[in-house]
């Protein structure tokens, strides 16, 4: 097998490849048997083995490799094309940095791609299944370099330089792997015992089987060293969620502290309260830390309500407002008055209660905000809401028609005068301005289009309506016009549901532009 190794330039340092890399990429991507039936040949992709075997061998047969025993799917010489690839990642240390290679290969086999040579052999019965007829690309996807100082990363992309295309390395905003050929992941098997020697002095990292958490997860504890302390109290989660993108911890630890109140910005007495109550983990440390807020001396039994009624979601992200634990002794006692059947039911009802409040317009007192009876008050609400909905929603329809009359009035005495200029009629056709919002709803029905979706516009000036009707039957819609907004042509011209008026139409329409639009509108200019 051949590998190739492909060239980036502005590579920052050069990939130092481990100790039989080669082999554990041969050993590491999916493998099959190649045969020739006539010569009786056969070829191991997995150790290179090539030799000759005695037996009968069919495509898709598992067959055994008598150099490394490994039962593989076997596969005709003549295949046109095979391939695999996988995304593989190892690390290389220096006393005082980390690096990392994240390297895509890709293994392939191309029968059609062969010289000129081998199909001559191939036509003579020759077997091809040698180890020059495959090949295994090496191509670096990203690396990265981490110590206490900076923590850095590069990307390969392709880019256009002095006029050719070729392979560089940029920059990343931030130390993570790429990827983006969507391959399976495959992590150097020394990778977990070069990492406990390194400068960091982390013995065993959370994300071992997670390449892509991994490298945020090193770079992390390279940047903050206190983060090895977090881990050891029993707090890796912090560690974790802020290296997931995913991840919430809810509130924002102090990484250059140096002890784990300093981390968690509170009092090492609220941490050994904590641990007394058997509570110092991630969720509870959220909660007590919005208790504290409100209670000077918090207690396990608050914090116990606060827990069992409120959702940390809703504490951090201000739906709940004001005393959280007053709210959670409030929904305890409404609870134990069987106001209501279903713990979600309530709190549901509650928020919604609240949100009736803040829209009327209620003072932010406890006589409103915890009522006596949540569901008789909820209920009372409810309707005052409605009824304050609907006086809404008439006085904005008032409001409306108000706009339009004005919208009308301002058509009629401005607007209007001007677009009746073009009014023109002969002993056969007619032409003129819609003169009101009814005028295009009517034309609308009686002409089967969409005009009466346009009275707002015209109405506003902002486009210009005239209906063609025939002499002897002028109350008849007949052809409906719209004149392009700078007079200078038609821009529709349509009759009876859409249909394309016929050319004598078209005609009449085309002179009355130019003998009367375009003459009145350049006197109009002048």
């Amino acid at each position: 097998m051949e590998f190739i190794y492909e060239v980036t330039e502005d590579m920052p340092f050069d990939i130092r490849y481990p100790k039989g890399y080669e082999e554990w990429i041969r050993k590491t991507l999916p493998a099959c048997i190649f045969y020739d039936r006539f010569k009786k040949v056969m070829h191991c992709t997995r150790c290179g083995y090539t030799g000759e075997y005695d037996y009968k061998i069919r495509k898709g047969d598992r067959v055994i490799c008598p150099e490394c025993g490994e039962e593989l799917t076997a596969f005709s010489h003549t295949t046109p094309q095979l391939g695999c690839d996988a995304t593989f990642l190892h690390f290389w240390k220096t006393k005082s940095a980390i690096y990392y290679a994240e390297v895509w290969a890709a293994w392939n086999y191309n029968y059609a791609k062969a010289n000129d040579e081998l199909l001559k052999a191939c036509v003579k019965n020759y077997s091809p299944t040698r180890e020059m007829d495959e090949t295994t690309r090496i191509v670096p996807l990203s690396i990265g370099k981490i110590t206490r100082k900076e923590q850095r990363a590069w990307q390969r992309w392709w880019s256009y330089r002095h006029g050719r295309s070729c392979a560089v390395m940029d920059e990343l905003k931030e130390v993570r792997l790429i990827d983006y050929q969507a391959g399976w992941w495959k992590l150097h098997p020394n990778t977990a015992k070069l990492l406990s020697k390194t400068f960091i002095g982390v013995s065993e990292y959370q994300n071992i089987r997670d390449p892509k958490l991994l490298v945020k997860e090193i770079a992390l504890h390279a940047k903050h060293p206190g983060a090895e302390y977090v881990a050891k109290a029993g707090l890796g989660e912090y560690i974790q969620e802020t290296i997931d993108p995913y991840g919430r911890t809810y509130i924002r630890p102090n990484w250059k502290a140096k002890t784990l109140p300093g981390f968690l910005r509170l009092s090492a007495q609220d941490i050994d309260k904590l641990r007394k109550w058997d509570m110092l983990n991630v969720e509870n440390i959220a909660y007590y830390k919005k208790l504290a807020k409100y209670r000077k001396k918090p207690q396990l039994e608050d914090l116990q309500l606060m827990k069992k009624w409120l959702e940390l979601g809703a504490l951090y992200s201000g739906r709940i407002k004001g005393d959280p634990v007053k709210l959670a002794r409030y929904f305890e006692k409404q609870f134990r008055k069987r106001r209501f059947k279903y713990r979600p039911g309530m709190i549901s009802q509650y928020m919604d209660y609240e949100h009736m409040l803040d829209i009327l317009g209620y003072p932010e007192d406890d006589y409103y905000k915890y009522p006596k009876d949540l569901k008789e008050a909820h209920d009372r609400l409810t309707a005052e809401y409605n009824a304050h909905v609907e006086a809404e929603r008439q006085r904005q329809k008032a409001e409306e028609r108000k706009q339009m009359l004005e919208a009308e009035r301002y058509f009629i005495e401005e607007i209007l005068p001007k677009l009746q200029l073009y009014n023109m009629q002969d002993e056969k056709y007619l032409i003129r301005a819609l003169e009101s919002v009814e005028d295009f709803k009517k034309e609308g029905r009686q002409n089967h289009n969409c005009v009466g979706t346009y009275a707002d516009r015209a109405i506003r000036g902002k486009v210009k309506i005239f209906v063609l009707r025939k002499a002897d039957t002028p109350n008849e819609s007949f052809v409906t016009i719209e004149l392009a907004p700078d007079e200078k042509s038609i821009k529709q011209c349509y009759g009876r549901g859409n249909s394309l008026p016929d050319e004598e139409v078209k005609a009449w329409v085309d002179n009355w532009l130019k003998t009367v639009v375009k003459k009145k509108g350049r006197k109009k200019a002048a």
